[in-house]
């Protein structure tokens, strides 16, 4: 199923039964030497033609013989007025395109005249906030029924090659009609699908994905259709804030995300309803600097696997995690966490600083600042008050306990031991790997210029040879 991520355009639409605003009371249109900004404002249950705008923006091109200018366009709906699209939309010149407010009907179906078609694409900024997108399933079956090749061209690649910026703020769907899973086109559609997704699609402009503001289903379907299908060379920053995320898209945080988008410097998944930091990973191939923003979630705990993935996510770059504004409780099976805090004072994990005025909670609701925190005090944990069976046991059960302790001293040495023997072979490995890579080069230039000598020097015996013969 063709979604909101498709190629954004401009182009004339057929509004259906609702009649279409004047342009002329209803939009507002700034003719530049540079810039033509449009801003139209649809009133409650009026519907906006695209066709009305292309007619006086392209009408104004000709008279002045302007095909340079470039159009920015604003639509700004009142409760939820009506806004025709079909794809692709294209208008000469487009750079900006933002609605605001709107319900868009016709985005999922086509116009494939030769006068749209020989427009090439502008759109460098690409906004939809607030807005629902009217799915009819009849609509798009039809056209990838009748239309198979140029609906397959179409989407193939996402976004148009010149966007930069491309956000969707609280967007949702309304489907008017019900899914018929069995109907007798569903599996032209699957076919369709896979096809689409053969090759990935390579954006050399895009810099900003923001999904923000929409429920989980929604973020989640549309970031990992975008992602599965695009090398981003060009990608610094993701925003997926404010989705009520439980868990983190599958398309993130994997090999194939660090590949296909190597400039990439911020994740943002702060204002979600993630409980842990599992999924973090950057693989020894990456060697870009990463911030992954985590704050206002519901990270209660922060366990030992979890100050693992820390470590092992900042060790070799500059990459933190933000986890700030998080419910902490205050626990005792937190002690790795608690040191973890306090040697963020060290230079190795600097970005970690911000961890030392953070708070936990006890269970008697008492504050107390992560810094200040002494896991060895049994005190300051204790989730349940001690009886007096507990206490008669204690004397009994010392001796047992302090032979725990020295074995558990013994395997922490043991553990801490074959960390330090870990880092290092993970140190020489990753020098081995650049040793390795700067090298091959070299390689593979010495032997190419052993080969080229070793050619020319049979060429020079061969012709010596052929020389002596002519001359007897």
């Amino acid at each position: 199923m063709a979604l909101l991520w498709m190629l954004i355009y401009f182009t004339c639409c057929v509004c259906g039964s609702g009649q279409c605003i004047n342009i002329d009371d209803n939009c507002s249109i700034v003719f530049a030497t540079e810039v033509h900004d449009v801003t139209c404002y649809v009133d409650e249950d009026d519907t906006l033609c695209f066709s009305d705008i292309l007619k006086t923006i392209n009408k104004h091109k000709m008279a002045t013989e302007d095909n340079e200018s470039a159009v920015s366009l604003r639509i700004n709906c009142k409760n939820g007025a009506k806004v025709s699209m079909k794809q692709p939309i294209k208008l000469q010149g487009l750079t900006m395109l933002e609605v605001r407010n709107c319900y868009i009907q016709n985005y999922y179906d086509y116009d494939f005249s030769p006068e749209v078609s020989s427009i090439e694409p502008s759109l460098r900024h690409l906004t939809f906030s607030n807005c629902i997108f009217e799915y009819r399933n009849s609509v798009f079956t039809r056209n990838v029924l009748n239309h198979y090749s140029e609906v397959l061209k179409q989407e193939r690649c996402e976004f148009p090659q010149n966007l930069e910026h491309y956000i969707l703020r609280n967007i949702s769907f309304a489907f008017p009609e019900p899914f018929v899973i069995n109907d007798p086109y569903y599996k032209e559609k699957e076919k369709y699908e896979k096809q689409r997704l053969i090759t990935r699609c390579i954006y050399d402009n895009l810099t900003l994905i923001e999904i923000s503001s929409c429920s989980s289903i929604t973020t989640e379907h549309t970031i990992n259709a975008i992602l599965e299908n695009g090398i981003f060379t060009a990608l610094t920053e993701i925003n997926l804030a404010n989705n009520k995320l439980s868990r983190v898209p599958t398309s993130l945080f994997t090999d194939v995300m660090y590949k296909t988008m190597k400039k990439i410097k911020k994740i943002d998944l702060s204002r979600n309803s993630l409980t842990d930091l599992r999924f973090l990973y950057r693989p020894f191939t990456f060697s870009g600097s990463l911030y992954v923003d985590v704050s206002q979630n519901r990270i209660a705990e922060v366990s030992n696997e979890d100050v693992r993935t820390l470590k092992s996510f900042s060790k070799f770059s500059y990459n933190a995690v933000n986890i700030s504004d998080n419910p902490l409780r205050c626990a005792r099976d937190q002690q790795t966490f608690y040191e973890f805090v306090k040697s963020a004072n060290n230079s190795r994990w600097s970005s970690y600083r911000y961890l030392n005025s953070m708070t936990c909670v006890h269970q008697n609701q008492q504050v107390e600042t992560l810094s200040k925190i002494s896991y060895q005090d049994d005190d300051e944990f204790d989730l349940l008050p001690i009886s007096p069976a507990c206490i008669l046991s204690k004397d009994i059960n010392s001796e047992k306990e302090q032979n725990a302790t020295n074995e558990l001293s013994d395997l922490k040495s043991l553990v801490v031991g074959l960390t330090e023997s870990m880092n290092t072979f993970c140190d020489k490995i990753t020098k081995r790997i650049d040793d390795f890579e700067r090298n091959i080069p070299r390689q593979i230039a010495s032997i190419i210029e052993i080969k080229v000598t070793e050619e020319i020097r049979k060429v020079k015996d061969q012709f010596q040879k052929e020389l002596e013969t002519l001359s007897k």
